[in-house]
């Protein structure tokens, strides 16, 4: 059999198209591949490896909007990278300086340890380049400011010059930062708590740290050196002004403490968990143990007690004040 030149035209033909086809459908499933390896948040390497990648996300006080239109930088160990809704992704895990650079803010930068497949939030308070503090204060001085968990709300603890130093704490609401005629910004702020001067010359002396409830009424400064813990009523009223010191209602020396709610304080003392009410002094135990053989995390409705030494969770309900043990699988495995 001989085969002609039309033959072999059409056979080039089917042979080409075969081929072109092969190539087609080769791409659209690597593309597929990657875009699966992509929204999985992992990488491919140039040595064909794929790898998992970390995520960042920013919640600042200032809108991504803003980040976009006043030209703020984000660096991640001094590289530029782009944000997309609030989120950077595809990052290399291990330890990240990431630094966010404005001519209009100060700069910000803090130091993570990035983990492969989580996601990393971050809260930068950018303070305005030309925010005048001088002209709130008149005659004080800032020794210290905290803001509040939900970035709404600064404290600042000022030192009165015409008062031998005696210290006040201020309250600012972030969105009362207004802008001056010159262009400069202030911020409107309330006294919620004049300290004597036995307190005031502790601030000023030592270090300290401060952390207002959840709804900014009342705050606890422990002097983490002396290991004493006050818990402050905060109001208006400085003629009225009323604190205690935690360890004289406790009876004991906490070693950390963490808000519960408004009302209520999480108390470690050695490996032991307490529930204080600053208001009634109601204490109840969540868990007691020789040694700290547990992680705990709180949230909005309880407390989540795991245990390392064998697979048990616990949970310590807010209300009920009671605690429970969540059933867990045979093969659990502690994280």
């Amino acid at each position: 059999m001989t085969i002609t030149k039309f033959s072999l035209h059409k056979i080039k033909q089917f042979l080409f198209s075969t081929v072109g086809s092969s190539i087609v459908v080769a791409a659209f499933i690597l593309a597929a591949m990657i875009a699966i390896i992509g929204a999985q948040g992992r990488v491919i390497t140039p040595d064909l490896k794929i790898e998992e990648t970390s995520i960042i996300r920013i919640n600042s006080n200032i809108s991504p909007r803003k980040f976009e239109k006043e030209k703020i930088q984000v660096l991640i160990n001094e590289r530029e990278v782009l944000i997309k809704n609030n989120v950077i992704e595809f990052l290399k895990p291990g330890d990240t300086i990431v630094r966010i650079v404005s001519e209009n803010y100060k700069n910000w930068f803090k130091f993570i340890n990035l983990k492969p497949s989580i996601i990393h939030d971050i809260y930068p308070f950018l303070i305005p380049q030309n925010l005048d503090f001088k002209q709130i204060l008149a005659t004080s001085k800032i020794v210290n400011a905290k803001i509040s968990d939900d970035k709404t709300t600064l404290f600042i603890f000022s030192s009165d010059e015409s008062t031998d130093n005696k210290m006040n704490l201020l309250k600012a609401e972030l969105k009362n930062i207004n802008t001056t005629n010159d262009g400069s910004y202030n911020i409107l702020t309330q006294n919620v708590f004049t300290f004597n001067q036995d307190l005031s010359k502790l601030l000023n002396e030592h270090k300290y740290d401060f952390m207002p409830s959840h709804d900014k009424s009342s705050g606890i400064i422990h002097f983490n050196e002396l290991k004493e813990t006050y818990v402050l009523f905060l109001n208006e009223n400085t003629k009225n002004q009323n604190f205690f010191r935690i360890n004289d209602k406790l009876n004991f020396t906490p070693n950390k403490i963490n808000w519960i709610d408004s009302e209520r304080i999480l108390v470690e003392q050695n490996s032991n968990l307490f529930d204080y009410n600053i208001k009634s002094d109601e204490i109840n135990v969540i868990y007691l143990s020789v040694e700290k053989d547990y992680v705990y995390a709180i949230n909005e409705k309880e407390i989540v007690l795991s245990r390392i030494s064998e697979p048990k969770l616990f949970r310590y309900d807010h209300n009920t004040k009671k605690r429970l043990e969540i059933n867990t699988p045979k093969n659990f495995i502690y994280p």
